[in-house]
């Protein structure tokens, strides 16, 4: 049998084309998802945490993903009425709680998200996310796990007059963070 150079010629290039197709497809979502998010977690005694998160709050109430909803996403939020607007900072909270997770001494803990007012530049929903959490007196150490559907986080980790760089990348956890021991 014999086999036609032009033929596997014209099937090469279609392959090598189609290749070239699906990586410019998948280039912007690639970029974006290994652009880690940065943040400032603040660990006190007695077992009080606060982690200060600056993402696109827009982008991720509309369902785009963090960084890419720009324009598009602030006019979306901005034309909902007071009602859709406050359902959609409930879902908002309700994703932030899902993809980023808190245990202190190994057992999970709920967090109070709070949105500072945002500004004409940020958005509707603003630029940034305040996480805040108790645990017991005696708590000894946090873990922080991230969701696979969330970017790395890059945070400085403050705890008593320690600071650290820490990455977490996404799907994954933390180290346990000790928390500083109280003054006497």
């Amino acid at each position: 049998m014999k086999i036609d150079p032009r033929r596997t010629a014209v099937r090469r290039t279609g392959r090598a084309l189609a290749a070239l197709v699906l990586l410019a497809m998948a280039g912007p979502s690639a970029a974006h998802q290994s652009a880690p998010l940065e943040g400032r977690l603040e660990l006190t005694p007695p077992g009080e945490l606060r982690l200060e998160l600056v993402l696109d709050l827009d982008s991720l109430a509309t369902g785009r993903a963090l960084g890419h909803g720009g324009e598009a996403a602030r006019r979306e939020v901005a034309a909902l009425d007071p009602e859709q607007r406050q359902v959609s900072e409930r879902r908002l909270r309700e994703t932030l709680r899902r993809r980023l997770r808190f245990r202190i001494d190994g057992q999970r803990t709920g967090v109070e998200i709070e949105l500072p007012k945002a500004t004409a530049e940020a958005g509707t929903f603003g630029d940034r996310a305040v996480f805040h959490g108790q645990g017991p007196a005696n708590s000894t150490s946090l873990v922080l796990e991230v969701s696979r559907s969330f970017p790395a986080l890059q945070i400085e980790v403050v705890r008593g007059p320690k600071t650290e760089r820490l990455a977490i990348p996404k799907g994954e956890a933390s180290p346990p963070l000790p928390w500083p021991t109280p003054p006497p």
